[in-house]
């Protein structure tokens, strides 16, 4: 996959994403019922993290670093706990 592919699969991921909640009312997004006590809202909150943590490691990676955040709180594993 090239630069370009790569760039139009995620933008195609996140309009699915988007879409999978649309037009659903607010009560329904606050309502936890997904994995455990999370609810709609509390999962895009996880995802929208999580995008933005991976866009933070790519531009030190493309500086021809690696990623130390996790390292120094003991893994990608001890933030999930």
């Amino acid at each position: 996959m090239n630069k370009q592919q790569t760039l139009d699969k995620i933008e195609r991921e996140w309009k699915a994403l988007l879409a999978s909640f649309e037009g659903l009312p607010d009560s329904a997004l606050l309502e936890p019922r997904t994995l455990g006590e999370w609810s709609v809202r509390d999962l895009l909150a996880h995802v929208a993290t999580w995008d933005e943590e991976a866009i933070l490691a790519l531009l030190v990676i493309l500086e021809g670093n690696s990623p130390y955040r996790y390292r120094r709180y003991g893994g990608i594993d001890a933030f999930i706990d």
